[in-house]
């Protein structure tokens, strides 16, 4: 499946449901009801013989499409993510990484 399938639906999400940024399980569960199903029905079987018959899209893809458009749109991140990118450049400096010029 391309990322940009379901692109408009994951940053639609990301925007009204900011719980969903952190949580890859709830965005993926409120990409489900997007695509009109409930996820509160559907049987672990249905759920993984939609999944592997292209009818509901892979968990991996919905989780990279929202990495990608939080990268993309940092107003879409997580308060994980901040968290996350802010320590990387104290790693970063810590261990004596340096930015390179082109």
């Amino acid at each position: 499946m391309k990322i940009k399938t379901y692109q408009k639906q994951v940053e639609q999400i990301l925007k009204d449901k900011p719980r969903s940024r952190d949580n890859a399980v709830l965005l993926y569960y409120y990409v489900l009801q997007a695509l009109n199903f409930d996820p509160k029905t559907l049987t672990t079987d249905e759920l993984l013989t939609m999944m592997n018959s292209s009818v509901l899209p892979h968990w991996e893809s919905i989780s990279r499409c929202s990495r990608v458009l939080q990268e993309k749109n940092p107003e879409l991140a997580g308060k994980k993510r901040i968290a996350r990118l802010a320590h990387q450049d104290d790693v970063k400096n810590e261990l004596g990484y340096k930015e390179h010029s082109p």
